[in-house]
């Protein structure tokens, strides 16, 4: 039986390369599959332009933009589109929504930490950046709380912890490599995010990725990776404590008992993140498994 494209429902031809798309029996065309992983793999968008990621992302959502008859199929593009719609955020192309968040950021009233975080006090606002491309932009009003996590470890968060984590608390406890059997310990780590927990009831989260990579915790870029993370965590801290100051007492205890609840909300959401990122789920089921917990009354 032919293979079909999953994106631009194409028939690959026995000659032509094709590529799995997921964990699932779907596959894509070497054209196709070019497109979506320069979407798909942020990381990749540090050495593109954005002309090209707006062409890229162009091309494939018009190609999924429409229902199929097969159910798998559909349900897998869905989810494509809806990868997409999150990345444009109501924008027209990719161009104009850099240009659109890049307004609220001038170089003579931002701070830039190295193209993961922007903030700018005049205005009130920040960004989270991703390979030096932004994502979102919001006012100091909306953040509700963050947390610094390590390994899946939450080791601080903005209300309940110090501004910044130290190098004993931000990991010397090492790694365990290889099997379950294994007694081999090394001291490496291969994730250090800050998550940021907004206001409003689809409790949206954001994450700042500092390290997605293994690295070794003695080594000079693991330094240089925590203090990066401290700068932002006193920045951030700063604007949580700054809004809790000017609440009344009432306030602060309802904002503490949402951020709480978020926060559990929130890590359930990243549990299915992280397995949608490793390719156990489809986009499509992470995203009704994460409406399910949104739908959760406070």
């Amino acid at each position: 039986m032919a293979k079909i494209c999953l994106i631009c429902q194409k028939k690959i031809g026995i000659m032509e390369e094709s590529y799995p798309f997921g964990t699932t029996f779907h596959y894509v065309c070497a054209n196709c599959n070019s497109d979506y992983r320069l979407i798909h793999f942020k990381p990749t968008w540090k050495r593109t332009d954005n002309k090209k990621i707006s062409a890229c992302i162009d091309n494939v959502y018009k190609k999924i933009n429409y229902p199929v008859e097969d159910s798998f199929q559909d349900k897998a593009r869905k989810g494509i589109k809806h990868e997409i719609e999150e990345i444009l955020q109501g924008h027209s192309s990719f161009e104009e929504l850099q240009n659109d968040i890049g307004q609220y950021f001038p170089e003579e009233t931002t701070i830039n930490y190295e193209d993961l975080f922007k903030v700018n006090s005049a205005n009130r606002t920040f960004a989270v950046l991703c390979a030096g491309k932004y994502i979102t932009y919001h006012s100091f009003d909306e953040l509700l709380d963050y947390k610094i996590v390590e390994e899946g470890n939450t080791l601080t968060t903005g209300r309940s912890g110090s501004a910044a984590i130290g190098m004993l608390l931000a990991g010397t406890s090492g790694a365990i490599i290889g099997s379950a059997g294994s007694k081999k310990t090394q001291n490496l780590i291969s994730q250090l995010d800050i998550v940021l927990m907004f206001k409003g009831l689809d409790a949206k989260i954001e994450e700042i990725h500092l390290v997605n990579t293994t690295i070794d915790k003695g080594s000079d870029l693991y330094k240089e990776k925590v203090s990066l993370c401290n700068k932002i965590a006193v920045v951030l801290k700063q604007i949580v404590e700054e809004k809790a100051d000017n609440s009344t007492e009432d306030a602060k205890h309802e904002r503490g008992a949402r951020a709480i609840y978020a926060f559990s909300v929130a890590d359930e959401i990243l549990k299915f993140k992280k397995l949608r990122d490793d390719g156990i789920i489809t986009e499509a089921e992470f995203q009704t498994q994460k409406q399910k917990l949104l739908s959760l009354d406070y």
